[in-house]
């Protein structure tokens, strides 16, 4: 007996553009050509025909049963962050259910176990949309109250996973056609979601630092000013857990239209712990400090500033709420290097107008027996440049006028301005230690009874003026730290009798 042996082979029936009609009969037939002598025949041994029905249908027509399909989709956030659980306070989802040319109704079943309602049960939806082309069903779902708990949580790649199952309503006419193009278009669209709190993992979420705009009341004595360098502080004041990115803007803009913008960075670390919030202090950098002087420089009388805050680094997890915030206080700082003119008329500094307390009347009789007035006391610079100083006693009250109208009733001491030498500069330009000038200054008796002596008024108002020397061409460095202290007194002698005191 020979050995036993396997042999196949494949017929493929093509079928294109061909109408099938049901019910299908396929019939298989077969023979053998026999052979020409006596042979074995094994018992054991067969032929056999498997038919694969592979028929993919552009459209049926006729009656079918009622048919489920279950799809899934996601939406892709738009941040990079990773939201473990999020609360929101606002927001809507909007759920869009299309007929695509199907010729008969459908519910869908929608449903998202990402989003929970205040209840605790899953976002779940049940639409019917009606046959025929273009039939459209949108359903808004307002979530406001609602919680999300995505299960895709990856930094760059999160998504808001929902499901939803078709249900076909079954064909009960012969005339019914369904072609492969047909369907249910389902979409699912969130708006803008505002959150209450979130925890989870922020990655550069932009938060807006609201304009704010400041008035600024400068001298125009001091429009010839020329800063050489100067830097802002950030200080700012938090409870949030992540670390933090801040861009500030400031834009100056003078009376004259000139308008100059500095902007910067800077890191700010995240909140641990404590009743007290995290302080950080972020300083301009060195490359802006001439940009910053040339903002300055051109005095402006209001300043805005704006900017953002980008808040997360993608790998700092942690919990915010909506009632968290950053407080941020921008500083102009000293040092600041600056040049000043040898312009007389400039840079002045004045003290507004005080009143000047001459006494009782019966007190006012005691000066014309004055026999000697003297001014003592010190005056202090620490400033890097001298500053000439004059006292004034005048019956002007208005700052405008006290320093300009002096006619023969006002006082001026000196009568050329004393002239104070500035304060021990170190080789990086600080003052160290200040300039002291002792004041002993006899006033004529012409001078002092313009002080306690005057029919024509009834209130002195006194001042001082300081005027600091130009530095030319070569530019000086101010601090905070810098002053002119003045402490005067004055002695008084005087000859009375009796009828004086009565």
């Amino acid at each position: 007996m020979g050995g036993t042996f396997t042999k196949t082979r494949n017929f493929t029936v093509s079928l294109p553009d061909t109408i099938i009609n049901t019910p299908i009969t396929i019939r298989v037939n077969g023979s053998s050509p026999g052979s020409s002598s006596p042979v074995l025949v094994d018992t054991a041994l067969a032929v056999s025909a498997k038919l694969v029905f592979d028929v993919t249908a552009s459209s049926i027509t006729g009656k079918f049963p009622s048919q489920t399909l279950a799809r899934m989709d996601s939406i892709k956030t738009s941040t990079n962050s990773v939201i473990d659980t999020g609360y929101i306070q606002q927001g809507d989802i909007t759920l869009t259910f299309r007929n695509r040319q199907l010729a008969v109704g459908t519910s869908v079943l929608f449903t998202s176990s990402d989003f929970i309602d205040p209840s605790g049960a899953t976002l779940s939806r049940m639409v019917n949309v009606a046959a025929g082309n273009n039939q459209t069903t949108v359903l808004n779902i307002d979530v406001a109250g609602w919680k999300i708990r995505p299960r895709q949580t990856s930094v760059g790649n999160q998504h808001f996973v929902y499901n939803y199952t078709l249900t076909t309503n079954a064909s009960t006419s012969d005339a019914t056609v369904i072609a492969n193009n047909q369907g249910i278009v389902v979409t699912a669209r969130i708006d803008t979601l505002y959150f209450s709190r979130i925890r989870g993992v922020l990655s550069q979420e932009q938060v807006s630092i609201d304009p704010r705009g400041q008035e600024i009341d400068i001298d125009s004595d001091l429009d010839t000013i020329r800063l050489q360098t100067a830097f802002f502080e950030l200080v700012t004041e938090h409870k949030i857990p992540f670390p933090s990115t801040l861009d500030i803007t400031v834009k100056g803009k003078s009376a004259k239209g000139v308008v100059r913008t500095v902007s910067f960075s800077g890191n700010i670390g995240a909140y641990t712990s404590g009743t007290d919030p995290r302080r950080d202090t972020i300083r301009s950098p060195a490359g802006q400090s001439a940009n910053i002087a040339a903002l300055l420089s051109i005095l402006p009388d209001s300043v805005i500033i704006s900017g953002q805050a980008l808040v997360g680094n993608g790998v700092v997890s942690g919990a915010i709420q909506n009632t968290d915030s950053l407080n941020v206080k921008v500083y102009l700082r000293t040092p600041l290097i600056f040049q000043l003119p040898s312009d007389t008329t400039k840079n002045i500094i004045q003290s507004d107008p005080a009143e000047f307390d001459l006494g009782s009347e019966a007190e006012r009789i005691i000066p014309e027996h004055f026999s000697k007035v003297t001014i003592t006391g010190f005056i202090r610079n620490h400033f890097p440049i001298p500053v000439d100083v004059q006292f004034l006693v005048n019956n002007v009250a208005h700052p405008d006028s006290f320093y300009t109208r002096l006619d023969d009733s006002a006082f001026v001491y000196p009568p050329q301005p004393l002239l104070v030498d500035k304060g021990t500069v170190d080789a990086n330009g600080r003052v160290t230690a200040p300039n002291e000038v002792q004041l002993s200054y006899v006033l004529t008796p012409q001078q002092f009874r313009r002080i306690f002596i005057a029919p024509d008024f009834a209130t002195k108002y006194r001042g001082v003026k300081v005027r600091l020397r130009g530095t030319g061409a070569t530019p000086v460095q101010v601090s905070a730290s810098d002053y002119v202290e003045i402490d005067a007194d004055m002695e008084v002698e005087f000859d009375f009798d009796e009828d004086v005191l009565k």
